[in-house]
């Protein structure tokens, strides 16, 4: 009975001419190979360098059949030896994802992690013992050849010959020769075949690769923002690079009816030796036809988060250096301090962490429901960033805010994993509507981490800002312009800014005391308050901010715009009583109201250096002293001192 031509191919690997280390190479080669589930880049690049090294072409499928029944029937144990290999040794993955054509591998899922630490290994070992075996027959087979005549006596019958070639396999002429020649390494014939097979899989590539990108910046996306994300057709050039997508849809986790971002059409070109690696890095991005919350067909999907039963942590005003401040809630103040919270909050979201309130990373595994989904399974976070766009300008932007408007954005290094890429990641609005502009940088690549925010504002109408105020506020704004600064950082917990404020022809009335004044003082000082520049802050957790009013400071100006009120007043009688054109006076006061006292020495001195006329004479004699006008003058410019 002939013997199966797979086990003749087996036994001719001990008696054939095939050398231990192409063994060796083989089998592990092979076992990696049918160990990995799927097929990734790691599958062209393995039978890539099968081609060209002159390996044997039956070990090597024999081992990727045992090591693809391995990879199902011990898919729970690849799957926990792939977690482990993502926490533990990250290094290793990233060292393989950094390498052309093997970079295009999902190392996220947990069953490739572990294929590509133990594949290798358990190939290397397997081969190492087929070789050994393979060495160690040959030797028993060459002394038997050498030291036993009547084996060579039978081994020279042709008929002895022909049956262990048609029954078992051929073997090497020469047994010695099998033990001492040194291997050819390269196929020259595989060298062609090797890039044959990397232009076909290139193009198998380009055929499939649309559908596996759209899905997972769907994924990655929808991860990001919390909510689904949906995109109707991406195409990836793989040869050129030309990235187009289009009908992408961002939900807004808040209110899953509308599309917090919508866009017609995505166009870019990514590097084509990024694609080689897996990663589509992208240095301009043209979007168009992009709005804000739009209004969606169908609901999305929004993921359930886990939220830490933390309770919030209490403000302590000495952890901000704010000595002598009034601090309140934005409750205190606006009426929609609860949509302003929220707004702060999905913004800290994309923002860095503190160094200090850094935390191990603690995300939990999935749990497979089906024994195939262990081998399906992955990370919920990739480690190593895939999709980077190095710079993205948008132009005419309407941006439902009222400060903003039609406005151009700029963005600089976003990608799908901040912490992992190292990068600074900057945002720049400018409305060209008005003069508002806007920038936060995300420090990733510092130690420090945190966000550096800058804001400029102008022409805000106080009389329309008045509506968003509670009507129970000390003061309401009934006219005037605002315009200023703001700058300061902001981590993902915590928030510190600095807004640099002033206030034109003011118009305001006080329904009661400001930053501890008298109400009744408070009622005055709006009244001749035109013009402000203060000093706000806010500070303090995300979840719950205050607004800080730098005391000192406002009661400076109030107490300032009293004085000069007074002063005016003061100028004022004094040019009614004395004369509109007296010397030292002016025609509107100014010398008095500078300088009161000394004006009022020249006012006095005209007063009483010039020859009074009979008449004035008589008329002094019969006043009281008390009805003299001198006497008044001088009684106002002693209280004046």
């Amino acid at each position: 009975m002939l013997l199966p031509p797979q086990i003749k191919k087996f036994l001719a690997i001990f008696r054939g001419e095939v050398a231990p280390v192409m063994i060796l190479l083989s089998t592990a080669l092979g076992f990696w190979f049918g160990l990995t589930p799927g097929w990734y880049g790691v599958h062209v690049a393995l039978l890539a360098i099968a081609l060209i090294l002159n390996i044997h072409v039956g070990i090597f499928l024999l081992s990727a059949a045992l090591g693809k029944s391995l990879c199902y029937a011990a898919a729970p144990i690849m799957f926990h030896i792939g977690a482990w290999t993502q926490d533990a040794l990250s290094p290793l993955l990233r060292f393989f994802a950094a390498i052309p054509i093997i970079g295009i591998t999902d190392f996220t899922r947990y069953s490739v992690a572990g294929a590509t630490l133990i594949g290798p290994l358990i190939g290397l070992l397997l081969g190492l013992l087929l070789s050994r075996s393979v060495v160690s027959f040959r030797r028993q087979w060459l002394k038997l050849e050498e030291g036993s005549e009547a084996f060579k006596k039978w081994r020279s019958k042709k008929w002895v010959r022909l049956l262990d070639r048609i029954l078992i396999s051929k073997s090497a002429k020469d047994a010695q020769s099998v033990l001492t020649r040194k291997p050819k390494l390269v196929r020259k014939a595989g060298v062609i075949l090797a890039v044959v097979l990397l232009v076909v899989s290139a193009v198998a590539i380009n055929l499939v690769q649309d559908k596996l990108t759209a899905d997972y910046a769907a994924d990655t996306l929808t991860q990001l923002n919390g909510a689904e994300v949906n995109l109707d057709q991406m195409e990836l050039a793989v040869l050129s690079g030309n990235i187009t997508a289009s009908g992408i849809q961002v939900t807004d986790p808040e209110n899953p009816q509308n599309n917090s971002v919508a866009i017609e059409e995505l166009t870019a070109k990514a590097s084509l030796w990024n694609l080689l690696l897996g990663r589509v890095v992208i240095d301009n991005l043209s979007l168009s036809n992009v709005g804000f919350d739009r209004p969606r067909e169908t609901a999305g999907k929004v993921l359930t988060k886990t939220t830490e039963s933390q309770e919030p942590q209490p403000f302590e005003s000495s952890q901000y250096q704010l000595p002598d401040s009034n601090v309140n809630l934005l409750y205190d103040y606006f009426k929609d301090a609860q949509a302003i919270k929220e707004r702060l909050k999905q913004i800290s979201e994309w923002l860095p962490e503190a160094a200090e309130d850094k935390k191990p990373a603690t995300q939990e595994k999935p749990v497979p429901q089906s024994y195939l989904e262990y081998l399906s399974a992955r990370a919920p976070v990739s480690k190593t960033p895939r999709i980077i766009v190095r710079q993205i300008e948008l132009d005419k932007v309407e941006i439902p805010a009222e400060q903003f408007g039609n406005s151009t954005i700029a963005c600089n290094n976003m990608n799908d994993a901040p912490e992992a890429a190292g990068l600074p990641i900057r945002i720049q609005v400018k409305s060209n509507d008005k003069p508002t502009t806007l920038e936060i940088l995300s420090h990733y690549d510092s130690p420090e981490n945190g966000a550096t925010i800058k804001a400029g504002f102008a022409d805000v109408d106080l009389k329309q800002l008045q509506a968003k105020m509670n009507q129970s506020n000390p003061v309401s704004f009934q006219g005037g312009t605002a315009s200023g600064s703001i700058q300061g950082k902001a981590t993902r917990h915590t928030i510190d800014l600095a807004i640099k404020l002033k206030i034109k022809d003011l118009q305001a009335q006080s329904a009661g005391g400001v930053l501890g004044m008298d109400p009744k003082v408070t009622s005055e000082a709006m009244k001749v308050l035109n013009n402000i520049e203060t000093t706000l802050r806010l500070v303090g957790p995300i979840s719950e901010p205050r607004l800080v009013f730098d005391g000192p400071a406002m009661r400076k100006e109030f107490s300032d715009a009293l004085v000069s009120a007074g002063k005016k007043e003061l100028a004022k009688q004094i040019t009614g009583l004395a004369g509109e054109h007296l010397p030292g006076a002016g025609v509107d006061g100014t010398a008095v109201m500078e300088k009161p006292l000394e004006a009022g020495k020249d006012i006095a001195g005209d007063l009483l250096g010039g020859k009074p006329k009979q008449a004035d004479d008589k008329k002094k004699e019969d006043r009281k002293p008390t009805e003299d006008p001198l006497f008044k003058l001088k009684n106002k410019l002693n209280k004046s001192k």
